[in-house]
């Protein structure tokens, strides 16, 4: 009798308690924009340099999570366009 075990991905990363928490935050909202799409140096520097479009991200990233936001088709622009960046 042979059994098979597929290793599985973990449904949500684990949490960087070594670092500190704004770079912990920073690392956060990069992944998030990686998700999106958003890999313009010049649109990531400014969104990670304000405290607000930091917020908005991590909002947007949870209504789109929950499926309180539809953005069928490209849900990085949908983001741009909320923070008025696009």
């Amino acid at each position: 009798m042979r059994f098979t075990i597929a290793r599985q991905q973990p449904q949500q990363l684990p949490i960087p308690f070594e670092q500190p928490a704004e770079d912990a935050r920073a690392y956060a909202a990069r992944q998030s924009l990686d998700m999106l799409g958003i890999t313009q140096p010049q649109l990531v520097a400014t969104i990670l340099g304000d405290p607000k479009h930091l917020d908005q991200l991590f909002k947007f990233t949870y209504q789109l999570k929950t499926d309180k936001v539809k953005a069928t088709k490209n849900p990085g622009g949908l983001f741009l366009k909320i923070c008025g960046l696009r």
